[in-house]
């Protein structure tokens, strides 16, 4: 017999996400919960970290449209989202 193992979340367990630097590697964490303003450029070596207007666009409506989301509660009750769980070493779990 086969057996597979999936992993879900809820909207509320998304807290936050991480953007990191292409350039410089350095990351940063956007936390869902606290008003911040997302940014455009690496406060650290200034290179750009979204690639044009559309894409920061496209990304403000997403996580405008997450907290939203989030702040639905028991509405949303039960809607989970399954995501891919990877080892260290990028294969799967």
């Amino acid at each position: 017999m086969t057996t597979e193992t999936r992993h879900f979340i809820e909207l509320s367990e998304i807290l936050a996400f991480e953007q990191e630097c292409d350039s410089c590697h350095v990351r940063f964490l956007f936390e869902l919960d606290r008003e911040r303003r997302l940014s455009v450029t690496c406060p650290a070596c200034n290179a750009d970290l979204v690639s044009g207007d559309k894409d920061l666009e496209h990304l403000r409506t997403f996580i405008a449209s997450l907290q939203y989301l989030r702040g639905r509660g028991e509405d949303l009750k039960g809607l989970r989202f399954q995501i891919e769980v990877l080892n260290t070493d990028g294969s799967k779990s």
